[in-house]
């Protein structure tokens, strides 16, 4: 109970500017390929990226799905014991 879940200030700024680029460079990337695929089939695409999310995370390797530290704040919230 007596640990903080405040985040240090560079980390969330990395996490801020990680995600400003990740987000504007998908959508650039999206917006480009709109030009060349048709309407529909953008739209089925984008659909299916929402559908498929899932399937991305049990795709990672088990090395990066390791829970965290027992050390770490966020094990007590992780343990599946509870």
């Amino acid at each position: 109970m007596g640990q903080s879940l405040a985040v240090p200030l560079p980390d969330a700024l990395w996490s801020i500017a990680m995600g400003a680029v990740t987000l504007s460079g998908g959508m650039v990337l999206y917006e480009l390929g709109s030009r060349v695929v048709p309407a529909a089939e953008s739209a089925l695409l984008s659909n299916i990226e929402v559908m498929l999310a899932p399937l991305w995370g049990l795709a990672l390797p088990e090395r990066i799905r390791q829970p965290p530290p027992p050390s770490s704040a966020a094990q007590s919230c992780w343990s599946p014991s509870r």
